[in-house]
């Protein structure tokens, strides 16, 4: 008998009697009905946990679709190039110029500036700390597709002017 036999017929024999202990562990009389109910009760409480997990997944993965699909929403209305003489709203035209605003390197840095818009005309508000940045609001907010006109009432505040007093 080679040593490859051996270790085959060792690992059979001792899976064999493993089996045989649990088999009989199992159907004793004194333990086995206690290990049967323990048994019992562990796989109820598993398969009711992995329905409950189960359902979490479910209700994660829902949410997460639509938060997809949202966004996919707004991109499709932000990206959206609208036909000739199409109506386009005014909303749309708001979110095109926070998003350049805010993508543009002369005027990310600025304050917070209020963007509305009515019949494709921008109205910014808001407060900056020079002309310049007041300029460059206008400027990028004009080139926005769509947009017909701009009406700045971004104000300026010296801050030397406030830091003297």
């Amino acid at each position: 008998m080679n040593s490859k036999n051996f270790a085959r017929m060792l690992i059979r024999g001792l899976l064999l009697l493993g089996a045989g202990i649990l088999v009989g562990y199992l159907t004793a009389p004194k333990s086995g009905r206690g290990t049967r109910s323990w048994i019992h009760q562990r796989f109820e409480h598993w398969r009711a946990k992995s329905h409950d997990i189960g359902s979490v997944v479910k209700r994660l993965f829902h949410y997460e679709e639509g938060k997809l699909a949202g966004a996919v929403y707004r991109f499709r209305q932000l990206t959206a190039v609208p036909d000739e003489g199409k109506y386009v709203d005014d909303d749309l035209i708001t979110q095109r110029v926070r998003t350049r605003l805010g993508e543009d390197r002369s005027t990310s840095q600025t304050a917070r500036i209020n963007v509305d818009t009515a019949d494709n005309i921008v109205t910014l508000r808001g407060v900056v700390d020079s002309s310049e940045e007041r300029h460059n609001l206008e400027r990028v907010a004009k080139k926005v597709r769509d947009v017909d006109g701009v009406i700045n009432k971004v104000n300026i505040v010296d801050k030397r002017a406030d830091s003297g007093s």
